[in-house]
Parts: C-alpha cells; structure tokens; sequence
C-alpha cells in the first residue's frame, strides 16, 4: 500500500513472495515486513528466484513457528542449508523444498546430521549438486523413512 507496511501484518501466517519477482530487493520488503509490520511467526514461507541466503538469515532471526519453506532456485549455499540445519526454531519443520539450489555435500551432510530437522515428510533437494553417495545416505536416513524425499 503505497509503500507503507502496516502493523496487522503480524496476524499473516503464509508468506509467498513469489509474486514478488518484478520488486528488486525482496529481501529488503520481508526485512521492513518483520521490523514495521511485526511479523514473527509464520507457518509457511515460499520464495523463489531470490537471494537465497539473506532470506535464511532473516527468517532465522526473527520467525518462528515454520512448518514449510519452499526457497527454489534462489542461490542458496552450504552455509545458509548448515545455518538452517543448526537452528532450533525449525525443529517444526514438516515440509523442506531446496530444490535448483548449490547446498552440496555441505549442506546435505548438515540437514542430514541435524538434531532439529526430524520431523520431515517431505524433502526436496533436487539438482543441489549432491554426490550419488550422499543422496543414497539420505534415501536411507532412519529419521525420514516415511518421508517423501526427491534428489537428483
């Protein structure tokens, strides 16, 4: 609204941004959504052709009560996958799609040694640059068994 982000923003519980994509700086808009709008829990968040990395780091420091995060194609690395693997706010994490991202074996090996990321139906890393060894270790993690997994 004419540049103006309101306080009732706090009451959202889904954010997509992918209708975003003609605004530049997106990340800047979710950063003034959380700081002026008051946003701080969300359930479900999705991104896509953005800087994947910066969108972690905000919605690490400052949301809680993530239940999906769906950030394809927006240059997120290992760090920001090692990151997201070591905070404790997503440990209610169901939904997790990384896909058409560069996370590598790093950041494989991080999500899949995390403590926090148990709960996990569905995962999708696919075309991450994940080694066929690493992919295979992740097929057979007995904390995602019944998850639905795509790799490639």
């Amino acid at each position: 609204m004419a540049g103006h982000v309101r306080p009732y923003l706090r009451l959202l519980r889904v954010l997509d941004i992918r209708p975003l994509h003609p605004i530049r700086d997106r990340n800047a808009l979710l950063r003034r959504m959380i700081r002026e709008g008051g946003v701080r829990e969300l359930q479900t968040f999705r991104a896509r052709y953005s800087d994947g990395d910066q969108l972690i780091d905000t919605l690490l420091r400052s949301i809680h009560g993530l239940q999906v995060i769906y950030i394809g194609g927006s240059h997120v690395g290992p760090a920001a996958a090692q990151a997201l693997a070591q905070s404790p706010s997503m440990s209610g994490l169901r939904y997790l799609s990384l896909h058409n991202n560069s996370i590598g074996d790093g950041g494989a090996e991080a999500l899949l040694a995390s403590p926090y990321l148990r709960e996990l139906r569905w995962l999708n890393l696919y075309r991450n640059g994940i080694s066929g060894a690493l992919r295979d270790a992740i097929k057979r993690a007995p904390q995602w068994q019944g998850a639905q997994i795509i790799l490639g």
